[in-house]
């Protein structure tokens, strides 16, 4: 046995089904989301600054639109090393819209 399958033993001992890996994870997210509720709010590092996020981003939500969440809105995250500023914006945008 590898290092690789017995990481994946073990994080599959360790967490059951509530761990995704691997290829194809992020089709997953609905599947997550579905456990817990009908709503979600994306935070999302480089949103709108980083090309790369766009397709990751467009599979998140296509997941989540397959287990019908809603998507209440979708938030630029925090700077490397999130500062203060960073956290206390996000913290008040997710506050905004779940009261």
């Amino acid at each position: 046995m590898d290092y690789k399958d017995k990481a994946k033993g073990m994080l599959n001992d360790w967490k059951k089904r509530n761990y995704a890996f691997g290829m194809g994870v992020l089709e997953k997210v609905g599947d997550f989301a579905q456990k817990v509720g009908k709503f979600t709010m994306l935070v999302v590092t480089g949103l709108g600054t980083e090309k790369w996020t766009e397709p990751l981003l467009d599979k998140i939500r296509s997941s989540l639109r397959d287990k019908n969440i809603a998507v209440l809105d979708i938030v630029r995250g925090a700077r490397a090393n999130a500062p203060r500023e960073d956290v206390y914006r996000i913290a008040n945008q997710i506050g905004k819209k779940t009261r």
